[in-house]
């Protein structure tokens, strides 16, 4: 879907093992970002090296803390 449309931006919300991020992120235009937003710093680091390998780590922007708290302060 980001590829039909040219998304340039996107949130993902719960990274977990960082699988759908990674896949948004391939979608992405080549200047796009990837705001990802989890609570366990330990689980988007399992991710971390695939987002490397696939090259798509520069798009990532990671953002530990709850969701709702990490949303209001982007509204800012």
């Amino acid at each position: 879907m980001c590829l039909l449309t040219n998304a340039k931006r996107g949130i993902v919300i719960g990274v977990f093992t960082g699988y759908s991020a990674l896949c948004f992120a391939e979608g992405l235009t080549n200047d796009g970002k990837l705001v990802c937003l989890d609570v366990d710093a330990e689980s988007v680091n399992m991710g971390l090296p695939f987002w490397k390998q696939a090259g798509v780590a520069n798009k990532m922007d990671v953002r530990i803390g709850p969701a709702l708290e990490t949303l209001e302060k982007m509204k800012q």
